[in-house]
């Protein structure tokens, strides 16, 4: 296999696992002040450029490609990688440069845009989902929901205790009996939320139909799920447990079997 080849073959390996030991076997191949702009990373020096990288989050987002043949456009080496269905796009290319000692110079590339559209799945919220979900609180990434109120106003809230309730729903004790949420759910029961994690570029939009639960036993049962955050603010009791039947998710999440940033697409029905 010729330097080149290593040198790919090496940039491959690291890009997509970025390990110590993929780190050091690719430094061998870059010059020392090589520059690297791909995704989010735009850096001089073959330190830097490894750093930046193996803290970065784009081995999860090109996890799961499909590499092809390089090719060449002048004395620049390109090559194509082809991504799953589900990724933020079809594909992304690389550019690479070598000096006279066939040392990487410089290495560029962008995203293929757009991805494939994708066909709507039934609702059933993924372990990855309901671990994010059900940890917004603790993560410091609170859930925001949005509704209307009886007189046309659109309001916002977010609401502790939120979490998961079977495979598409969610549900959380709303500590007021009174105030503008439920009216506005009891004439109007259709909400949104908007879930975002900063860490992890993961995000959730969620839309779906908001109801009270009159039976005790539901009601208990959501009160409990989350005593942590639920008790303090309303020991006796004396707020109102909600459930949200999710008609439409959508968003990024890293799938749990893979790690592999996702695109979501969950319809209740396919025509919404």
């Amino acid at each position: 296999m010729s330097d080149r080849s290593d040198s790919l073959a090496s940039w491959r390996a690291f890009i997509t696992d970025p390990t110590d030991a993929h780190a050091e076997t690719l430094r061998r191949h870059l010059a020392s002040d090589v520059v690297v702009t791909i995704h989010t990373t735009n850096e001089k020096g073959a330190d830097a450029a490894l750093s930046t990288l193996k803290r970065s989050l784009f081995h999860t987002v090109v996890s799961g490609g499909h590499w092809e043949k390089p090719g060449s456009e002048g004395d620049i080496v390109t090559q194509m990688l082809s991504l799953p269905a589900k990724a933020i796009a079809a594909g992304f290319k690389f550019s690479f440069t070598f000096d006279g000692n066939d040392k990487l110079a410089r290495i560029e590339g962008g995203w293929l845009l757009p991805p494939p559209a994708l066909v709507p799945e039934p609702i059933t919220l993924t372990a990855a989902m309901r671990a994010r979900l059900d940890d917004a609180e603790k993560d410091r990434m609170p859930v925001l929901f949005a509704y209307v109120t009886p007189d046309g106003r659109p309001e916002q809230m977010c609401r502790n205790g939120i979490h998961t309730r079977g495979d598409d729903q969610l549900a959380f004790w709303n500590p007021r009996p009174e105030g503008s949420f439920l009216a506005s759910v009891a004439a109007n029961p259709r909400v949104s939320a908007i879930y975002r994690h900063d860490h992890t570029h993961e995000m959730l939009e969620l839309w779906g139909r908001a109801r009270l639960i009159t039976d005790e036993e539901e009601a208990r049962q959501i009160y409990d799920a989350r005593p942590d955050l639920v008790r303090r603010r309303d020991p006796d009791r004396n707020g109102v447990a909600v459930v949200i039947d999710l008609d439409r998710v959508t968003g990024l999440i890293h799938a749990t079997e893979t790690g592999a940033l996702e695109r979501i697409l969950m319809a209740r029905h396919k025509t919404e």
